[in-house]
């Protein structure tokens, strides 16, 4: 009996064996064997062989590697050029407002309100933008933030408005330490045309600007009240390099 069940067990082990696990890749989606980048909470994407930029709203650790589910056996060299950006304004889209309070990296300027919106709709992308409101007092009101740069650089600072029909006061750009005047846009109202399938739409500013001497420079947005309720919608700010 025992060289009989020995045989049997035998022969399950030289049975055929169970079917292979098919083995996921890690990055599902993207081309098999493909170079590929992950950085720390954000999606993989293709290292490509065409120049250009790629916006990560995150920052942690760059990993590069073949998108190769056993890739202990891969061989081989590469060439790769990384060029990291960092962005110098933050939180230009107001995404990271936890309150309708503005809060820094943001300031304020002027007595009246201004608060943080959390609907879709009056948002140009996201689900926020900030909203300066006027009663009509002629006065300043505005955000800004301080933003590094490099010296003698070209930037140029864009970001979406949509204002009341109303004000034509309104004001965008930077302010360059030692510059009798900022590098600024003078608009209104905004936009000037929304299409029918859009009717709550922004309207781009954009200002170029040179950081000259300076590490430092301060983005601003606001508008001179018209002597009436007046309000003034703003989102999406960014500062690129030339």
């Amino acid at each position: 009996m025992a060289a009989r069940r020995r045989l049997q067990l035998g022969h399950a082990c030289r049975g055929r064996p169970p079917p292979a696990r098919p083995r996921r890749l890690p990055a599902p989606g993207l081309n098999a064997y493909s170079l590929i980048g992950r950085l720390t909470g954000a999606q993989p994407f293709e290292v490509l062989d065409r120049p250009g930029c790629r916006r990560i709203g995150s920052s942690g650790k760059l990993d590069l590697r073949i998108n190769d589910p056993q890739d202990w056996d891969n061989f081989g060299a590469w060439n790769i050029d990384v060029q990291l950006y960092r962005e110098p304004l933050q939180d230009g889209g107001f995404e990271e407002q936890r309150t309708s309070a503005v809060s820094p990296p943001w300031n304020v300027e002027g007595p009246d309100a201004k608060v943080v919106s959390a609907s879709p709709t009056g948002a140009n992308s996201g689900s926020k933008s900030a909203v300066l409101s006027s009663p009509g007092a002629r006065v300043w009101n505005a955000l800004s933030q301080p933003i590094p740069v490099r010296p003698h650089t070209d930037y140029v600072i864009t970001g979406f408005f949509r204002t009341s029909g109303n004000v034509n006061t309104a004001f965008f750009g930077v302010r360059i330490p030692g510059m009798p005047a900022p590098a600024e846009r003078h608009f209104g109202p905004a936009p000037g045309w929304c299409p029918p399938s859009a009717p709550t739409c922004f309207g781009q500013v954009s200002v170029p600007f040179n950081s000259g001497d300076h590490t430092t420079v301060t983005a601003f947005a606001g508008f001179w009240g018209v002597g009436a309720p007046a309000h003034m919608a703003i989102d999406d700010i960014r500062v690129l390099s030339g």
